[in-house]
């Protein structure tokens, strides 16, 4: 093998670890806000949940509202706009 081949071989190694050190950070990253975002949405639920019994009316259960929805519905902001209305 000549050198320009040895050089090139090397470079595409160093290339593929520097990606794989990078792709192995991205998933540690998007582990971590996995995380972060089931957190903030069991939060978010038991604080509805709260609302909804400070006002006589059952928890919502899980497959009523999924994460999704209950993040776009914004349904502590509907409850609190009850508040006002009484």
């Amino acid at each position: 093998m000549d050198s320009t081949a040895r050089t090139t071989e090397l470079t595409e190694s160093c290339t593929t670890n520097v990606l794989r050190t990078e792709i192995d950070n991205l998933r540690e990253q998007n582990r971590q806000l996995q995380g972060k975002e089931q957190s903030a949405i069991r939060y978010i639920r038991d604080k509805l949940n709260q609302l909804l019994q400070v006002m006589g009316t059952l928890p919502l259960k899980p497959e009523e509202l999924d994460d999704e929805t209950l993040l776009s519905l914004d349904p502590i902001g509907i409850v609190s706009d009850t508040f006002q209305q009484i």
